[in-house]
């Protein structure tokens, strides 16, 4: 979706830390004639993005899975340009129907605070997802 809607000339980096899934990514992309996705292998806690180059960094059902998210922000922050956005979508500790323990998942009150710790500033939290998910947009300072 996210290359469908800034091509002709934009371009989606899909990072991930296996191979084999980017490997699938590639091969869906080119059977839908997607040239304008780039797939980087990257390191738990590296994304590994070009300096300067990405205007919306997007994680969705990511963030509980980082070690140390602060130290991960910042490099995600390196890669976004200057008023760059990040969004975070996550399970909610306690949803319903939330596939993780409570104590595995991030509370958005956490995220924000670790966000802040990176550099990023808390833009908007939107309320429109099913109770089990929060999304939450920030903002390079």
């Amino acid at each position: 979706r996210f290359a469908r809607a800034v091509a002709p000339n934009g371009k989606v980096y899909a990072v991930d830390i296996d191979a084999e899934i980017l490997g699938y990514l590639k091969q869906q992309a080119e059977k839908e004639h997607l040239a304008n996705i780039e797939t980087v292998v990257s390191t738990p806690g590296d994304p590994m993005l070009p300096a300067g180059s990405v205007d919306l960094a997007f994680f969705c059902d990511v963030v509980h899975h980082v070690q140390n998210r602060a130290a991960f922000y910042r490099k995600v922050a390196q890669g976004l340009k200057a008023h760059g956005r990040m969004v975070i979508i996550d399970f909610q500790p306690g949803g319903p129907a939330a596939p993780h323990k409570a104590d595995e998942l991030v509370p958005p009150a956490e995220d924000k605070r670790e966000t802040g710790q990176a550099g990023f500033k808390f833009v908007k939290d939107y309320q429109f997802l099913e109770p089990n998910f929060y999304f939450l947009v920030f903002e390079k300072e």
